[in-house]
Formats: C-alpha cells, sequence, structure tokens
C-alpha cells in the first residue's frame, strides 16, 4: 500500500554522514553529554534495523558494522582526548587496599541510584516548591540504607521490562533505554562534583516525555474505544487535545510561578538556602548577592552561619567575608580572612591576589608585592595580579617595571580593559599623555560602558591635551553610563562651563 523509499544517492549519504560527525565533535564541545551519542545510535540501529529483519541477520550484521565501528572509534577517540583535556571527570585514583579505592564508586553508585529516581520523580511532577538550583543529596554508604534498595530494585525492573518489551514495543523500550543511557556521564559509577542538578534531566527527559505521551496516546486509544472494537480518529484526537492541552497549562503555571525566584540573584539564592539549608554553597552564593546589592551586613551573617554552622573549614566563606571587610573598610579583619581562607588552601591564587590589595591599602607595598607574586607562581596566566603587581611598583616610582608588568597581563589577556586602564594611569604618571590616550582609547574600545575610562580619558584631554569637544564628549558619557561616577558635582561644572564656552579652571584627579 505504501511506496517504495527512495534511495539515497551516495553522494548524499556521504555528506549526511560528515554532516553528522561534524555536528557530534561539536556537540562534545559544547556539552559533554553529547559523549552518550553512539550509545544511542547503536541501540537506534538495533531497534530499527537489525530487530526487524527477519532474513540475512549475519548480512545484516556485518552491513551494521560498516557504520557502527567507526562510530565506536570516534566515541573512544573522544575519551581519549577528553580525559587528557581534563574535560571528563577523573576516576577515583589508587589510594590504599582494594576496598579503598573502590569505595567511592560504590558510594556514588549507591547515591545516584536514589538521585535517578529523584529525577523521575521531578519529570512526572515538577512543582515549583521541589525545584532548586542548588539541591543537597545525602551520600548512601549501603545497599540497605532506605530507600537505596527500593531505588535500585525500580531501576532494575525498568531495564528488564524495557529488554523484555522490546520485540512488542520497540518505541516504548527505546525510550526507557535513552533515559538512562544519556544519564550515564551524571548518574553511574564515577564521582562527580555535584551530586544532582536539575538541568542533567533536559536530554534524558525526552525518553521520559516520549513514554508519557505513548502512554497518555495508548489511554485516550481505550477511553474512545468504542462497542465495535473500533475507536473513531477524531475522537481520539480531541481526548489527547484535551489532555494535552491541560498538561500544557499545568506546566506554564508552574513555570511563570517558578519565574518569580529567577526576578534576582538575592531571589534565587533565598530559595536555594529555604530548600538546602544544611549545604554551604547557597548560602555563600547569597552572600555574594547580598554584597553586589550593598547589603554588606547580610552578606557577613551568610558567611558566619556557613562557618559556625554547617562547614568551619568552609574556605569560600572566609574568602567572600575578606572581600566584605575590604569593601567595609575593615582591613584587619579583611587580612584575618584572607589568612583563614590560606590557612585552610595555601594555593588559593586570588585569596593571596586580595591580601595584596588589602596590605597595599595598608601602606604595605612589600608585602603587597609578596603576595602578588605568590599568586602568580600559582596561576602565571593570573592578568588581575600582574596588573596589581605595576600598580605597587608605579607607587614606588619604579614606572619601566611596572609597564613590564602591564605588558605581561595584557599578553595575557589582550582584552583586560582594565589592564588598558592602569597601563594609561602609569603613562600618565610618566606625562607620556598621547600613550595615555591611546590605552585609555584601548580600553574603551573593549569596554564601552567602562564609565571610569571615560571619566579619565576627559580629564587628559581638558588637562593636558587641550581638546574641550573630546572632553566634553567623554564626561558627557561617563555620566551617562554612570550618573553616579566619582567627582560627579566637579564633572557637572565642567560639563556646564565647556556648553557655555566660559572656561574650565576645574583641575580633576587623573587617578581612580
Amino acid at each position: 500500500a505504501y511506496p517504495p523509499k527512495a534511495k539515497i544517492k551516495t553522494w548524499k549519504k556521504l555528506v549526511f554522514c560528515l554532516g553528522s560527525l561534524v555536528s557530534f565533535i561539536l556537540a562534545l564541545w559544547s556539552k559533554e553529554i553529547a559523549i552518550t551519542l553512539p550509545g544511542i545510535l547503536v541501540l537506534y540501529y538495533y531497534y530499527y534495523y537489525l530487530i526487524a529483519m527477519t532474513e540475512d541477520k549475519k548480512g545484516a550484521l556485518l552491513k551494521g558494522a560498516v557504520y557502527i565501528l567507526p562510530v565506536v572509534a570516534i566515541f573512544a577517540l573522544a575519551i581519549y582526548f577528553f580525559i587528557k583535556s581534563g574535560r571528563l571527570p577523573n576516576l577515583p585514583k589508587w589510594s590504599g587496599p582494594l576496598g579503598s579505592y573502590f569505595w567511592g564508586i560504590k558510594q556514588n553508585f549507591l547515591t545516584q541510584a536514589n538521585v535517578i529516581l529523584e529525577y523521575l520523580g521531578l519529570l512526572i511532577l515538577p512543582l515549583p516548591h521541589r525545584l532548586n538550583i542548588d539541591h543537597y543529596y545525602p551520600i548512601y554508604q549501603s545497599f540497605f540504607q532506605y530507600p537505596t534498595y527500593i531505588s535500585l530494585s525500580i531501576i532494575l525492573g525498568l531495564l528488564v521490562f524495557a529488554v523484555f518489551i522490546a520485540k512488542r514495543s520497540k518505541l516504548v523500550s527505546f525510550a526507557i533505554l535513552w533515559f538512562f543511557i544519556t544519564l550515564i556521564p551524571s548518574s553511574s559509577i564515577w564521582p562527580i562534583w555535584d551530586i544532582m542538578v536539575e538541568y542533567r534531566t533536559y536530554l534524558p527527559g525526552f525518553g521520559f516525555y516520549l513514554l508519557l505521551t505513548i502512554f497518555i496516546h495508548q489511554a485516550c486509544y481505550f477511553i474512545t474505544y468504542t462497542n465495535n472494537n473500533r475507536y473513531t480518529k477524531r475522537g481520539i484526537n480531541k481526548v489527547e487535545l484535551v489532555v494535552f492541552s491541560i498538561i500544557i497549562v499545568l506546566y506554564s503555571l508552574g513555570t511563570y510561578q517558578r519565574n518569580f525566584v529567577y526576578q534576582s540573584t538575592v531571589a534565587l539564592w533565598k530559595d536555594a538556602v529555604i530548600k538546602s539549608p544544611q549545604k554551604g554553597r547557597p548560602h555563600n552564593n547569597l552572600g555574594e548577592s547580598y554584597g553586589q546589592s550593598g547589603m554588606l551586613e547580610k552578606a557577613l551573617e551568610e558567611y558566619t552561619l556557613v562557618i559556625e554552622k554547617i562547614d568551619p573549614s568552609d574556605m569560600d566563606s572566609y574568602y567572600n567575608m575578606g572581600n566584605v571587610y575590604q569593601k567595609m573598610g575593615k582591613m584587619t579583619e579583611a587580612v584575618k580572612a584572607y589568612k583563614k581562607a590560606l590557612s585552610i588552601s595555601p594555593n588559593y591564587a586570588s585569596a593571596h591576589n586580595n591580601l595584596g590589595l588589602v596590605y597595599e591599602e595598608l601602606d604595605m607595598k612589600d608585602k603587597a608585592i609578596e603576595e602578588y607574586e605568590k599568586a602568580l607562581s600559582l596561576n602565571p596566566n593570573f592578568a588581575e595580579a600582574y596588573t596589581n603587581l605595576a600598580i605597587v611598583y608605579a607607587k614606588k616610582n619604579m614606572y619601566d617595571k611596572a609597564l613590564s608588568y602591564l605588558n605581561q597581563a595584557l599578553s595575557t589577556d589582550p582584552q583586560y580593559s582594565k589592564g588598558y586602564y592602569n597601563l594609561g594611569l602609569i603613562y600618565s604618571k610618566m606625562k607620556d599623555y598621547p600613550k595615555t590616550e591611546e590605552a585609555l582609547r584601548r580600553s574603551i574600545e573593549i569596554n564601552p560602558d567602562y564609565d571610569l575610562a571615560y571619566r579619565f580619558l576627559g580629564s587628559v584631554y581638558l588637562n593636558y591635551l587641550k581638546d574641550d569637544k573630546k572632553a566634553l564628549y567623554c564626561f558627557k558619557k561617563a555620566m551617562s553610563i554612570n550618573p553616579k561616577i566619582q567627582q560627579l558635582r566637579e564633572i557637572k561644572k565642567i560639563i556646564e562651563s565647556l556648553e557655555n564656552n566660559t572656561g574650565c579652571n576645574v583641575i580633576l584627579s587623573l587617578e581612580n
């Protein structure tokens, strides 16, 4: 009854295969979960080609090998390069007897069995009160620890069901196995940093929703089944339309309600703290959000809570406390916080860098240089540390050394706008104003919203290069970007005098 399948020309097959291969490689470098594609292809080939063959299965296997073996080879090659580049999670390293070596794998296997059931629960009922950007999940140690044995039994039952139903309903079996195959990179045997993260269900969710669609379709079929053992096509479409419309409305309402949490970072991490009160990271992130919003006291409360009630050795909390104390001008407390962070993690380059900034504020230049150099020894590509080191040497009037470090910063990160800003600052101290202008223009080119660079450049035009038009433009631009810019009153006077051509006798300091 159906027309024969059109034969695809060889050159078209080659184009399609090459396009698929390129897409696969690009996908691997976009999201590591793409590494499960070869497994899905093998599954698809088995279900929709090999299992359907009633004759010449040996020939079908040989023919399939032509397609499958290159896929497996590419898969193996991809794993090799990913391990070499550090993009895949590391397996536990050998550390003693065989039992301890596999202990981490066992723990992860048992824990992830429960996590997989949690993922299924969230897919079935994604209620806003259950959704969380940063889940806390305990580690499970034993098969007999509730609910591990239940979770493993359900998973095993689903896998056995998928195998047994394969010939009767390939689509159902394929959907179940799709879900588990695409979860392998995140929910299997090797330990990973985050135990449970909701976005890991995005690709596996296709299998779940395919299964849900099949179930709804079959349910609607039985609902509309008539006495004559027939069903009306129009009837089943109407029932399905109603069911799917209800699902879409419910999901839309849930999404709408959940979006309120994403109105601000403070709201988002408050929600996470309520749902994961025993986890340190949500408190730290809420503290950072408070800090960015200017609520420094509240930020300190969150960091203190982590240290006192959750994890006294939480390095990030001490580091963040140091940042807050620095903003508050409490330099002594900032030094203590950074030193505490470094006592926990001596190789924390950012803490060394920030401690250097505090020492610089305290006019302890030699100690500041020492900390910046430690940061660079730990991270040779730390552009900010190079810049800070350059500023200290500039304050010591060692301009050649300052320029050398700034050039290293900019060679490390050519798009480092603040580096060019500071390069302009050093050139201004050397009274080389054409080079100051060049550096600042480059800084603004990289970051067009850098209001301080506009103010600085305006000062150069006004005070030294004597170009009132360019100075007026720079000051106006700086004020449009940031109406609360530094030296606001002076800048307003300058703009007013330049616009009225009355001459300007206001001198602005070039330093930030």
